[in-house]
């Protein structure tokens, strides 16, 4: 099969219905390097390392993390409207395990609450407020109240 071809030969491929059979990719889906650039970010962490994690908010903005910086992003505009340490954008996780990076970040289905994952530890905040829903509890803990 030639690269470029469909699935059928003599047919050229739509990458919105069929699988890419040279990349294996699916339909819609794109690689981190077919995105636009973001200006803002080159110079930053996330510019040259990457996003390790995030959470989509409202209107278009998510809060984006690389180690211990977090930036309050407008991926509409392609503008930061806020850069920070994690622990000076969210006082609350000041002196806590999640101060200096975290492991996973999930946003929850109601409200505007997020899960916080460092290690065993866990946390619930609300990212509006910027205080907890939950207090730092270990994953073990939260586990064994499951059953």
């Amino acid at each position: 099969m030639n690269p470029g071809s469909g699935m059928n030969p003599g047919t050229e491929m739509n990458p919105d219905t069929e699988m890419n059979p040279d990349t294996g990719m699916n339909p819609g889906k794109r690689t981190i390097s077919s995105f636009k650039p973001i200006p803002s970010l080159a110079f930053m962490p996330f510019g040259v390392y990457g996003v390790k994690w995030s959470f989509d908010t409202e209107d278009n903005k998510a809060y984006i993390f690389y180690d211990n910086v977090c930036a309050y992003f407008d991926y509409a505009n392609y503008k930061i409207l806020s850069l920070s340490t994690i622990a000076g954008m969210f006082p609350v996780l000041k002196n806590t395990v999640f101060e200096d990076g975290i492991d996973f970040v999930l946003r929850l289905p109601r409200g505007k609450e997020v899960c916080i994952v460092k290690g065993f530890k866990f946390v619930r905040l609300d990212y509006d407020s910027k205080q907890f829903t939950r207090t730092i509890g270990s994953m073990t803990e939260f586990f064994a109240k499951r059953h």
